[in-house]
């Protein structure tokens, strides 16, 4: 008996709670020596020793031993079939040059020419605007030199020289108001 097997009737025991521990441990030890399991036998004679509380706790000892047999258990093969292959179907691309031109005829002719002349449009709209831009830009170059001759010739009328003059320069011209 495999230690797996061991384990699953423990299991069982335990989800039926029908028959004890010693029980269990009596079964085990005849199945030991039916298959000339000594080693087995005196784990489990150590096991009684110790006294493990419940039966659902696996020894230390015998712990590697049932995951090794668990894991054998797994990689046992269980259908030896080989896997069909399936073969890829091959792509008809006879009418792939069908699908792409019927692509680029997906706009009509006279939506096109309508997005045409709404192009074109823009492109004028965007130099007017561009030319805008530099001709407000040059407007404001032109405000500021404005506001800075309005203030030098300030100074020049404001000037002691003036009214030292016979005829002050005041009097020929009005001054700009504000």
């Amino acid at each position: 008996m495999s230690a797996l097997e061991c384990l699953s009737m423990l299991s069982q025991v335990d989800r039926k709670s029908l028959v004890s521990k010693s029980e269990v441990e009596s079964i085990v030890e005849q199945e030991a020596l039916q298959g000339g399991d000594y080693e087995r036998l005196a784990d489990r004679e150590l096991r009684e020793k110790e006294g493990l509380s419940s039966p659902r706790l696996i020894h230390p000892n015998d712990v590697l031993k049932i995951l090794e047999a668990f894991v054998m258990g797994l990689k046992k093969p269980k259908d030896v079939r080989p896997v069909p292959r399936v073969k890829k179907d091959v792509r008809d691309n006879s009418r792939d040059s069908e699908y792409w031109a019927s692509l680029a005829m997906v706009i009509p002719a006279s939506k096109q020419s309508l997005w045409d002349a709404l192009y074109k449009a823009l492109e004028k709209y965007y130099l007017v605007l561009t030319q805008r831009a530099k001709l407000l830009m040059e407007n404001d170059s032109l405000e500021q030199q404005n506001a800075e001759m309005q203030s030098l010739l300030q100074q020049y009328l404001q000037a002691k020289v003036n009214a030292e003059l016979q005829i002050p320069p005041t009097q020929g011209f009005r001054l700009p108001t504000k």
